[in-house]
């Protein structure tokens, strides 16, 4: 038998469990410290990007014998997204331990898969439709780092998907979950909290350039807007995952350049 205050704990742990995993929520759930360290391996990860291409130069990469693409870009983004969400969990998990509380809910039949994949659809034709406005307005990037990016042949384009996926799963949950939760959380405000996890979005592709930059950033406001809307994650995750693969295999462009 428990005592009073024993249950009386279990109650306040069992409360806070409930609270704590609700969407999108109202407390942080990692320290400051975390934080930090989280913001600083995105940006981290970004200016090294932006350093290699400057450092080697498109022409050198575009003009090389055989193409490493696949273990060059590819692999090592796969490898930084999952170790990327990992890190985070590691500092979220006391608050966020199981995966259905970090995404909101899990699919609980087929009705329900169809219905996020047909708003992740709908989403991703304006979501598309407002980038070319907003590129169309900015103009034209001539950014040609990243074109030896894009894949070339089977192989790669396999390779592609598999990032593209990684990506749209690693980086909804960090930046949709995580970082949109705790910027909210201390400027006790979602609308702020949908703000700045979009700019930093943005200011972590410093190697597509500034007019990109802003481009995505929109694309990550708009991605939590949708995140908040229909508090899950799902439907952001299917059409992240699609607008990669529909950027880098068939226009070979939007968002990239």
């Amino acid at each position: 038998m428990l005592s009073e205050h024993e249950r009386g704990v279990r109650q306040m742990s069992l409360t806070a469990s409930a609270y704590d995993s609700s969407w999108p929520g109202k407390e942080p759930v990692a320290s400051r410290a975390h934080t930090a360290g989280v913001l600083a391996i995105i940006f981290g990860a970004g200016f090294y990007s932006l350093w290699v291409w400057l450092h080697a130069g498109p022409d050198a990469i575009a003009g090389a014998s055989e193409r490493h693409a696949i273990l060059s870009y590819y692999l090592p983004g796969i490898i930084y997204e999952w170790l990327l969400l990992f890190y985070v969990w590691r500092g979220a998990r006391r608050r966020l331990p199981r995966l259905r509380d970090w995404v909101g809910g899990r699919w609980e039949n087929g009705t329900q898969i169809l219905k996020d994949i047909l708003i992740a659809i709908l989403f991703w034709v304006v979501w598309y439709a407002v980038l070319k406005f907003v590129q169309f307005v900015l103009g034209p990037s001539h950014s040609t780092l990243v074109q030896p990016m894009f894949p070339q042949g089977p192989v790669e384009a396999i390779t592609w998907i598999l990032l593209s996926i990684s990506s749209g799963f690693c980086e909804e949950l960090v930046f949709r979950r995580y970082l949109m939760r705790q910027f909210a959380a201390w400027t006790g405000s979602f609308a702020s909290g949908v703000l700045i996890q979009g700019a930093v979005f943005g200011l972590a592709h410093p190697s597509l350039g500034i007019k990109q930059m802003i481009v995505i950033s929109i694309s990550g406001v708009m991605m939590g807007c949708l995140a908040l809307l229909r508090r899950s994650l799902r439907p952001g995750i299917v059409m992240h995952a699609w607008a990669d693969i529909f950027g880098g295999l068939i226009v070979k462009g939007l968002p990239y350049k």
